[in-house]
């Protein structure tokens, strides 16, 4: 019997809460938590798919309940004053294109001093505002966070360690956290990203009239594998020695080698150094809720530099709040290729040479149209005490004739056309 899509979210789902509730333990030290989302997801065009970032398939013109659907669980126990242990585990649709569960964090705290924590083990990956809780859509306003700007990192844990300093200053709170270790992904088309060696440090500041300002930075060494990839490096490899091996002569080795070794140093996407930055403000006042995060993505290879903005307001209404967003993610600075032309001209004489042609300008094309920029309204009904009732419209519009960061058969295009994107959402915590 084959399992449709949505009956496999819900059977995850219904499996981790059984596990949770079996979990609990009659002990004062251990806490437990969970929280969820059910989401559905429609768009007005058949070309392409709506996803968050990474996954394989998503949204078109009929509802779908994989794209925001989610459950998580997560246990706490205080061994003593100073150490404790907690695990999270979430169960959503994956870069796989499955719903197995994934331990998000697993990490030992100690207390060392009542303004400094140590963690070590697995923990969240620290890049944005709201990264320790960006699963937790509850504590969301929007039906998720604007993808122009969450999207533009691809993991979401890290494997090492931080350390968390507090001190009031006046009337305001200020921390700073440094942390570091290695993450991976997998993500659609069997990509595998891992960053190692990285290195950050957050300021956060939380004023008393509301108003919490946030800045971060963080460097580490990139690496990706994928199909697509391996296929360029491949036919790399052969046009260089048909090049550089003399098959075209000394002339065509003489004009063409040098592109063809930029060409795969370009592709080459191991230890490459990458850096992301951000910058953020919350403020809560009244019943206004209003937030911005602009932030900055650098990779030494192709992919160049990305940067992607937001700025929301909500306003409080009873239980009832209505919110706008406006987004956009822009990609500039991607590598550009003297040896693509050449390859072509060139490639009467060898296949791997017209592979690579090809495949060179489909993927920085692919990089070059990824960018997008977005309109959103929307709105959050509290219906319960621990769960909400979200309903968002999005207007995106990608830009320079691609796909964003839709998911698109190969060579697909909108042609400067926007997608309308209509998802509500069922939010709760328990």
């Amino acid at each position: 019997m084959v399992l449709s899509r949505h009956t496999k979210v819900g059977m995850a789902v219904s499996t981790l809460i059984l596990a949770c509730a079996q979990a609990q333990a009659d002990d004062s030290a251990f806490r437990f938590s969970g929280f969820g989302t059910f989401g559905g997801v429609v768009t007005d065009n058949s070309d392409v798919e709506f996803v968050t970032p990474g996954q394989p398939t998503g949204a078109k013109k009929s509802l779908d309940f994989g794209v925001d659907s989610r459950i998580g669980v997560q246990g706490s126990y205080q061994l003593n004053p100073m150490f404790s242990g907690t695990v999270q585990v979430i169960s959503k649709y994956n870069g796989k294109g499955n719903y197995n569960p994934n331990i998000e964090w697993a990490f030992v705290k100690a207390q060392v001093m009542p303004s400094v924590g140590i963690r070590a083990g697995r923990i969240g990956a620290p890049f944005f505002m709201i990264s320790d809780y960006r699963d937790v859509n509850y504590a969301n306003l929007w039906v998720r966070p604007p993808l122009e700007t969450y999207g533009q990192v691809p993991v979401s844990n890290v494997s090492g360690a931080d350390v968390i300093v507090q001190h009031a200053v006046g009337s305001a709170n200020v921390s700073a956290q440094l942390w570091g270790g290695l993450s991976r992904a997998t993500l659609e088309r069997n990509t595998d990203v891992t960053i190692r060696d990285t290195v950050g440090l957050n300021l956060t500041a939380e004023l008393d009239n509301g108003l919490t300002l946030r800045a971060g930075h963080a460097v580490g060494k990139l690496s990706i594998g994928s199909p697509t990839l391996r296929t360029l490096q491949a036919n790399g490899g052969t046009a260089s020695t048909a090049v550089n091996g003399g098959a075209f002569g000394a002339p065509a080795a003489a004009a063409y080698g040098p592109g063809l070794s930029d060409t795969l140093d370009e592709f080459d996407i191991s230890g490459r150094r990458a850096t992301f930055s951000g910058v953020g403000a919350s403020w809560d006042v009244g019943n206004w809720q209003l937030n911005a995060e602009f932030t900055r993505r650098y990779i030494d290879a192709y992919l160049g530099t990305s940067k992607g903005w937001y700025a929301s307001a909500g306003y409080r209404m009873g239980k009832v709040t209505p919110f706008a967003y406006a987004s956009e993610l822009k990609v500039s600075g991607v590598a550009s290729n003297g040896f693509a032309p050449a390859a072509a001209a060139l490639g009467g004489f060898s296949s791997s040479l017209v592979a690579l042609s090809s495949g060179v300008g489909t993927v920085l094309n692919d990089v070059r149209t990824s960018g997008q920029r977005s309109v959103a309204v929307g709105a959050r009904w509290d219906a319960w005490k621990s769960a909400s009732l979200k309903a968002q419209l999005e207007h995106i519009t990608p830009k320079d004739g691609g796909v964003g960061q839709f998911v698109a058969a190969p060579g697909t295009s909108l042609n400067g056309d926007s997608v309308n994107v209509l998802s509500v959402s069922v939010d709760f915590v328990f």
